[in-house]
């Protein structure tokens, strides 16, 4: 099989497999060992960590890890994201990594503990270091998104360009937030976050 996979300009012919906690382990010894992470709390979110709590739960082909501080520092910030993806290529993991404000972590956090908030599209802000996303197999797309205003349903949701190969999306689609909620209703997730500073303290 042949395979090829680009973050933007970032790039890989490894086929990745789905998650475990050991490559997500060697993942995050990698990259602390590459950068210091002291300015951000590093936690996987979403439905691995769901997984990791309750092996009944579907495996995901992803792991969701999120960089949360304010007002980080943003030649730094692209090194630790551009980094990541290359370390989850090593890897063979395929890890959805972004930076998040505290506004944005908090107001899930929120929703997973079962409260109703209004969410304020104007402070959800989230980083990420690539525009599109595709995976190619024997020379055919088999899987591509974009992270763009336009696919989106929220009038508040904008991207810009904070340096050249980082962007900040403010706002957040109001289907993925029921998408979540909807998970909680049905009990697939409980909640459940590791912090990954803390050797793998799971909170819930």
């Amino acid at each position: 099989m042949d395979f090829f996979c680009r973050f933007d300009n970032l790039t890989t012919t490894i086929v990745w497999a789905r998650p475990e906690l050991y490559t997500l382990n060697m993942w995050y010894k990698e990259l602390s060992e590459l950068h210091d992470l002291s300015e951000y709390e590093v936690y996987l979110a979403g439905g691995f960590a769901e997984y990791l709590n309750n092996p009944t739960n579907p495996k995901t082909w992803d792991a969701d890890v999120c960089l949360v501080c304010d007002n980080p520092n943003l030649p730094k910030l692209k090194e630790i994201l551009d980094d990541g993806i290359r370390l989850a290529f090593k890897n063979r993991i395929f890890i959805d990594f972004k930076w998040v404000n505290w506004y944005f972590w908090n107001t899930f956090r929120d929703i997973s503990d079962g409260k109703v908030v209004g969410v304020d599209n104007t402070k959800m802000l989230t980083i990420k270091n690539y525009l599109k996303f595709q995976k190619y197999i024997d020379g055919v797309l088999e899987s591509e998104a974009t992270v763009s205003t336009e696919i989106m349903d929220e009038k508040h949701r904008k991207l810009v360009t904070l340096l050249d190969g980082l962007y900040l999306i403010t706002g957040i689609p109001t289907f993925l937030v029921e998408k979540i909620i909807n998970k909680f209703k049905e009990g697939i997730y409980k909640g459940v976050y590791v912090d990954l500073k803390k050797d793998n303290e799971f909170i819930t």
